[in-house]
């Protein structure tokens, strides 16, 4: 790895993109387990929790989380 010193603003949005992989590799788990939403809610469910990505996103300077 490089010696060269990150300046803070690089810090930041090194971090800012390590959250948003962060919520994508949540958003893929909860989509493989579905974990404790009941079936008849998991639509709604998926809905919240892109709202709430998208959201977090838009901080970030995003348009919207990936769900790649």
């Amino acid at each position: 790895m490089s010696e060269d010193r990150l300046t803070r603003t690089e810090l930041k949005k090194k971090a800012q993109d390590e959250i948003m992989h962060m919520i994508s590799m949540v958003w893929h788990h909860w989509r493989d387990t579905g974990t404790e939403i009941p079936s008849g809610q998991r639509e709604e469910f998926d809905a919240i929790l892109k709202r709430e990505a998208d959201r977090a996103a838009r901080l970030y300077g995003y348009e919207e989380a990936w769900m790649s």
